[in-house]
């Protein structure tokens, strides 16, 4: 169960970047089905010129000093492969990561650790979080695209002026790490927190109780060969152990030589 509190996506244009200034590069929206199933992708597209780095500025915020905030966006692979994504100066470090989007792997980064989830289609959500370290208006992140892995910051590089990748749902929130995707379309949006009730009280969920599960493969079926799995405490005769023995599977709790609680449950076939 997912239970997230309530975070304001600040990008007001999470879909079209329309809000976004370019970087020697141009962008077409409507280019792809993005993550939700809408023709809404939007393809940026270095530019010919090699002067400077291709890809997009987010727009210009209030930033606080001392302020954790975290970045995400989704992106998936075109005719370039790679996207460099990091902090803006001064409000932030100048920070960045090199992901590969044929396959979602961080080639490089620095003053960040960049989190890579697939979305399924070829799609990645890219996430990290960055600390301001000023106080005022001004860029927070960017987005810059490569058909190679550039192993530093914005580097410099000249396109086709066609060929590029494809983001949708850009979004910053203000907190140690990213949450699911709040869409916007003109102005910041704020998303309640959740909530879940009838899902139990101290007694069913606290810090002095928990839960021991594993996934067991037997090399063999032979019912003298018993194979364990357990935890105990401080070494002591206190513990709980999980057991399969060849016909059973069990698990046990004992405090010494004496056993608090046994199950076992005797299988009519192994598979």
């Amino acid at each position: 169960m997912l239970l997230e509190p309530s975070r304001q996506n600040l990008f007001t244009q999470s879909e079209t970047f329309s809000n976004w200034s370019n970087s020697q590069s141009t962008e077409t929206i409507n280019s792809g089905i993005s993550p939700d199933g809408s023709n809404t992708a939007t393809k940026v597209k270095p530019t010919t010129s090699s002067s400077t780095w291709g890809g997009l500025n987010s727009p210009s915020l209030s930033i606080t000093s001392g302020t954790a905030y975290a970045f995400s966006v989704f992106a998936k692979k075109d005719e370039y492969s790679y996207i460099q994504v990091g902090s803006s100066t001064p409000r932030f470090n100048a920070s960045f990561s090199t992901i590969d989007l044929s396959n979602g792997t961080v080639v490089y980064e620095s003053g960040i650790n960049a989190d890579v989830q697939s979305y399924g289609n070829g799609w990645y959500k890219i996430s990290f979080t960055q600390t301001a370290i000023s106080t005022g208006s001004g860029l927070a992140d960017f987005i810059a695209v490569y058909n190679y892995a550039p192993n530093s910051r914005l580097q410099a590089f000249g396109g086709d002026g066609s060929s590029g990748i494809l983001v949708w749902g850009c979004q910053l929130e203000q907190g140690s790490y990213a949450t699911s995707y709040i869409p916007t379309s003109g102005s910041a949006v704020i998303r309640s927190a959740d909530i879940c009730n009838g899902s139990g009280t101290v007694d069913d969920f606290n810090d002095s109780e928990g839960v021991l599960f594993a996934n067991i493969a037997a090399i063999d079926d032979a019912e003298t060969n018993h194979r364990r799995l357990g935890l105990t405490k401080n070494n002591t005769c206190e513990g709980l152990r999980i057991e399969y023995n060849g016909s059973t599977i069990g698990a046990v709790l004992y405090d010494g030589s004496t056993t608090q609680y046994s199950r076992a449950f005797t299988f009519s076939t192994l598979s």
